[in-house]
């Protein structure tokens, strides 16, 4: 492994452990924690069919791509014992380190400098506005942006023919999981 994955790997490592950190200590902002476990529950008592029940108490529905990643984290997060607001933010974290890593990728075929990639990785790994939004408000804008991220990275390097399908199925999904990404179109 080259210094400059070493770099990106550390960069993404410290990230992490901060955001683990964070959560631990951290409950988050009570009523997006709050939506999330009432979206699990529905989901979990009425699979898609939960979108009937969700606009029941003023909750935002979450999109229909998330709610099966978070019930999943909830149910892993039971089994080991760590607790639900904990656990339905771990899959955030991954996201964020998945940004960081692919952030990193973007910024040096863009740029044309691995400088330019460990600077996109520390910012994502390390800047407040990404720790925020994944350990205080729990929110998908951070893997929304994953998916918009990948599909750049897909028309950037994807085969001429195949581009366009893999950057529009990232965008695709990226909408499945909030709407964000539709404006990347």
């Amino acid at each position: 492994m080259s210094d400059y994955w070493l770099g990106i790997a550390g960069l993404v490592v410290v990230g992490v452990v901060i955001r683990l950190v964070l959560i631990r200590h951290y409950p988050g902002t009570p009523f997006d924690v709050d939506s999330s476990l009432y979206s699990v529950a529905q989901f979990n008592a009425h699979h898609f069919h939960a979108y009937q029940y969700l606009s029941i108490g003023g909750r935002w529905p979450y999109p229909p791509i998330w709610l099966p990643v978070m019930s999943a984290s909830n149910h892993t997060g039971h089994a080991l014992g760590i607790s639900q607001g904990v656990s339905l933010r771990i899959p955030l974290v991954i996201c964020d380190a998945a940004l960081a890593v692919v952030a990193a990728k973007v910024a040096e075929w863009v740029v044309g400098s691995r400088r330019a990639g460990i600077g996109a990785a520390a910012l994502v790994a390390l800047g407040p506005p990404f720790i925020a939004e994944t350990v205080l408000q729990s929110q998908l804008d951070d893997v929304a942006m994953l998916t918009v991220l990948v599909a750049i990275a897909c028309w950037l390097r994807a085969p001429a023919q195949w581009r366009w399908l893999l950057a529009g199925l990232a965008l695709g999904v990226g909408a499945g999981i909030k709407t964000v990404p539709v404006l990347g179109l």
